[in-house]
């Protein structure tokens, strides 16, 4: 919160508003965190995932290719 702000919630707001004001500020600035957190966590799990699909992708294609298939791949 800038001085200005800061200054003015302090000059013209009751003292029980402004303690309740400030304590709102606190858990939102906590809640804020954990939602970047979040994000952050999501972000990685996404590009994890796109990084899987695209070396799945990389296979498939190779295959379509004609490439020889993989010894595993073949039936008994």
């Amino acid at each position: 919160m800038n001085r200005l702000h800061r200054w003015m919630i302090e000059k013209f707001l009751p003292r029980y508003a402004h303690e309740l004001l400030l304590d709102e500020l606190a858990a939102t600035d906590k809640r804020l965190a954990a939602a970047r957190q979040t994000i952050a966590e999501l972000s990685a799990e996404n590009r994890a995932l796109r990084f899987a699909l695209r070396q799945i992708g990389r296979g498939c294609r190779t295959e379509r290719e004609g490439a020889p298939p993989h010894e595993s791949d073949e039936i008994l």
